[in-house]
């Protein structure tokens, strides 16, 4: 992001000076003071609107990239209550409790599809696929692995070697006091 702001800053100034100096060089060879008037018109108008124009079209897309990410945390933080219910649910649970329990983990699933990078789509896929015919442990390997994926995901990339958690960092997900 740093880089497309210094790019556009360059660029806003940068560009009156190669204008005006190609249009310096191009009224050089014509001796008609009409056309030169003309061409300083133009040129002119060039450069007061191409500043403009990058300015416009790099903050529109920094504000959309900013958006995405700020939902794709959203829906990261609301999906993973859903998914660590299921994984750890209590089998002895109700028949209407287990279809909400499964609608919420449905919704959080398909939010996670949509919004997340290939990576954590895959992790989230493993996982699931795992659900009902792998054992305790293995599951929560896959799921350490996947938030540690999602992790990475919303991590600004230049932060991510200095605070990378490996999945087996994650080790409290979830728990429940009995009475």
């Amino acid at each position: 992001m740093r880089r497309i702001i210094s790019l556009t800053v360059i660029v806003m100034f940068l560009c009156p000076i190669i204008l005006g100096v190609s249009s310096v060089i191009a009224s050089d060879g014509e001796n008609n003071s009409n056309n030169h008037n003309q061409n300083d018109n133009y040129s002119s108008i060039i450069i007061a609107l191409i500043p403009l124009i990058i300015v416009g079209i790099t903050g529109y897309y920094l504000g959309r990239v900013k958006t995405f990410r700020e939902e794709k945390q959203k829906v990261y933080s609301e999906s993973i209550q859903p998914i660590l219910a299921v994984v750890f649910r209590n089998p002895d649970i109700s028949d209407r409790d287990r279809r909400e329990l499964e609608d919420e983990f449905n919704k959080a699933n398909l939010k996670l599809l949509l919004y997340s990078n290939n990576k954590v789509a895959k992790k989230l896929q493993q996982t699931t696929r795992i659900l009902k015919d792998s054992t305790r442990d293995d599951i929560i390997c896959k799921l350490q692995e996947t938030l540690a994926e999602m992790r990475k995901d919303i991590q600004v990339k230049h932060l991510r070697n200095i605070r990378s958690l490996k999945p087996k960092d994650f080790t409290h997900f979830y728990f429940s006091l009995k009475k």
